[in-house]
């Protein structure tokens, strides 16, 4: 990644891949440890993004607003710029409605997906 838009970008397709769910709490220690995991489980960055295209294919209406739900919640993480976080770790999110609301565990295992929170 080699600027903020990318870095951002990266960090919301490791969003839409993880288990994060507007059904729960959305905290920024819990985005970060979410973060990590996916880029951990699916191998990187490259791998988030190419499981996240996977997901645009099978369901192109749910990932879209999947994905506007995981960059609204790395933007309420790190602001405009990764740079920008000043945020405690316990700081909540607040909550996003009428977006994805299932986990991508959930997300992938499912044909109809429920848009509504």
């Amino acid at each position: 990644m080699t600027n903020n838009a990318d870095f951002i970008t990266a960090q919301a397709y490791a969003v839409f891949v993880s288990d994060l769910s507007c059904h729960t709490e959305v905290t920024n220690a819990r985005t970060w440890t979410a973060i990590q995991r996916a880029i951990s489980a699916f191998g990187g960055t490259k791998g988030c993004a190419a499981a996240a295209a996977y997901e645009y294919g099978q369901h192109p209406d749910g990932a879209s607003q999947r994905m506007r739900w995981a960059r609204c919640v790395v933007t309420a993480l790190y602001g405009s710029t990764p740079y920008a976080a000043s945020a405690s770790p316990e700081a909540k999110i607040p909550p996003l409605h009428d977006v994805a609301s299932r986990s991508y565990r959930q997300f992938s295992e499912s044909t109809l997906i429920s848009v509504s929170c």
